[in-house]
């Protein structure tokens, strides 16, 4: 029993912990109060040091985010790069195989002609 407690402990998120303590703490009390414990007049805010370390930490997320999303950028840049290379193989191919239709049509209507004339003499 306590292993599945603990089991289920490990699965859920700190936000989605805090938001259950929140949720229980105001059917406890029977407060209205929309901010969790913690934050009344007694609560320890944060030093200048533990703020800015949070900041510098949220700017490497945002970064890292932003490098990662560069990356992303790149290589489907040079996946759109490489398509639109094929297209333009494709599409030489196709003006090759009709330049070879048109001279097989001009090549079968000279022939038919030459054929026509021989058989009227």
């Amino acid at each position: 029993m306590t292993e599945r407690i603990e089991l289920e402990a490990s699965v859920i998120s700190k936000e989605q912990e805090r938001r259950i303590l929140h949720e229980t703490y105001k059917e406890t009390t029977g407060c209205k109060s929309k901010k969790g414990p913690g934050h009344g007049y007694l609560a320890k805010y944060l030093t200048r040091s533990q703020l800015m370390n949070e900041q510098i930490e949220e700017q490497t997320r945002a970064s890292a985010l932003a490098a990662a999303a560069q990356q992303k950028n790149s290589e489907m840049q040079a996946e759109v790069d490489s398509l639109k290379e094929q297209l333009t193989v494709q599409a030489a191919e196709r003006v090759k195989d009709k330049e070879q239709i048109e001279q097989l049509q001009h090549q079968l209507e000279s022939t038919t002609s030459k054929i026509r004339e021989e058989l009227r003499m």
